[in-house]
Formats: C-alpha cells, sequence, structure tokens
C-alpha cells in the first residue's frame, strides 16, 4: 500500500538537513513559502534562526479556551509580520497540526487582510503601508514617520505533519484555506529516519 503521505503535486521533497540551503537559494528568498514538514523539527530548527509565531497557540485561545477573540489574533499577527518587515525577517507561521480557518476566521479587511494583501508578496512589497499603523511608523535606525519593508522579508507556513494519521488529505485541507496558496512555493520535509 503506498503511503498517502508527501505525494502531492506542485511540492519540492527535501531533508530537513536541506532547508537552511534552500532558503538560502535566490529562487526561494523572493517567495512565501508553505512547508509540511513529516520530520517534526523544523519548528525547533525555525524557533532558533527565524522569528516564529505560534498561530497553533493563539488559534487554540479562541476556539478551545475561548480566551481570546479572532480578531485578537488577527492583531497580534499583523504586529508580527509589521515587525517582521521591518527587520527584514523571516517571518515563520506555526499551525503545528491544526487547520487554520484564515479564510473564514481570520483575513479581516481592516486588520489582517491575508487574501488582498499580505499572502500576496507582489501585493504586499506594493501596499505595505495599508497595514502599519501610525505609531509604527518607524524606521529601523529609530526615525519616526518612516517606515521600510526591507525586501529579505518573507513569510512561511509550517505544518507539523511528523504523526502518521496527518497525511496529504489533511495538507491539502489547510491548502484549501490558505489564501492565494498557489502563489505559495510547497515544500515537503521529508521525514526523519
Amino acid at each position: 500500500m503506498q503511503s498517502n503521505r508527501g505525494n502531492l503535486p506542485d511540492f519540492e521533497s527535501i531533508e530537513l538537513v536541506k532547508l537552511k540551503e534552500l532558503l538560502e537559494e535566490p529562487s526561494y528568498k523572493e517567495q512565501f513559502l508553505y512547508i509540511a514538514d513529516m520530520s517534526g523539527q523544523a519548528a525547533t530548527y525555525f524557533s532558533y534562526s527565524e522569528c516564529l509565531f505560534s498561530f497553533h497557540t493563539e488559534h487554540k485561545g479562541v476556539f478551545i479556551a475561548k480566551k481570546q477573540k479572532a480578531e485578537d489574533v488577527a492583531e497580534k499577527l499583523r504586529e508580527w509580520i509589521v515587525r517582521c518587515m521591518r527587520k527584514g525577517s523571516t517571518l515563520v507561521i506555526d499551525l503545528d497540526t491544526i487547520v487554520a480557518p484564515f479564510k473564514s476566521q481570520y483575513d479581516k479587511e481592516g486588520t489582517l487582510p491575508l487574501t488582498d494583501l499580505i499572502f500576496d508578496r507582489e501585493k504586499l512589497q506594493k501596499d505595505f503601508l495599508k497595514i502599519v499603523k501610525e505609531s509604527e511608523m518607524i524606521d529601523p535606525f529609530g526615525n519616526k514617520g518612516q517606515f521600510f519593508l526591507d525586501n529579505k522579508f518573507r513569510i512561511v507556513l509550517l505544518t507539523n505533519m511528523k504523526e502518521e494519521e496527518f497525511d496529504d488529505e489533511i495538507v491539502q485541507m489547510v491548502l484549501d484555506q490558505l489564501p492565494n496558496q498557489h502563489l505559495f512555493k510547497k515544500i515537503f520535509i521529508k521525514p526523519a529516519e
């Protein structure tokens, strides 16, 4: 029986040890990425090397613990995006094992316009100031009234599919909720041996 993991079309498959090399390739530097990690170790790697936003924890605070609203999570994510744009950092949005309802719950026109702006790198490069608040208009040198998007900024969405039950069908469910998923470069990280 063929495994139903790591076989979706339009995905490249790599070993975890090749992740850093892949992220530094010029063809990947200017793209947003969706990574489905069968090793279960990419989040640890990213926690040391990039800005890791634990979206899954924030989302659970809305729908399980009921400690906050989806609007609060959208605002937190917007703030992280703005900080990373200013610094030119890679923002890794860690979904862990959840299928985040981006389209129905978090795509907020005034706060977090995922479809119309944020998850479209080309549009974001042109209109990034639409999500920057007046109080955030500070350049990397502390000059107020100025804000520049550092071209090294990029977004990576990360799914943990270490468990065998997390198969391609669930990955497809995640992609179906991802606005502009066709604009993301898609990568499988092979399971650890």
